[in-house]
């Protein structure tokens, strides 16, 4: 079952945990270990621009408070608009009553 709070790993994690065992078992100064480091740190340059785009385009806790500001002010508005109609036609009813 895929949860949303639950993060799964994407495949640029995976690949990025393959070249980082695969470079610590390699010599300290050998060529295939300075690729292996390079194509690392292309992926991981990658991996952030994606997040970056990503945060970019969500939606942070200043935006939700502000909506929900907004529209809480609307809903007091139109309650009270009703309440105001409401009281303004029993109160013109109260004052035209024969007594």
């Amino acid at each position: 079952m895929k949860l949303p709070w639950k993060k799964e790993k994407d495949p640029i994690e995976l690949e990025k945990e393959e070249l980082a065992r695969a470079w610590a078992v390699e010599d300290l100064n050998s060529e295939k270990r300075q690729a292996l480091i390079e194509r690392y740190m292309a992926l991981d340059s990658q991996q952030l621009e994606h997040e970056k785009i990503r945060a970019e385009h969500g939606i942070d806790g200043k935006t939700i408070l502000s909506n929900g500001v907004t529209i809480g002010l609307a809903l007091l508005t139109l309650n009270y608009e009703k309440f105001d109609i409401v009281r303004s036609k029993v109160a013109n009813f109260w004052l035209r009553r024969r007594q």
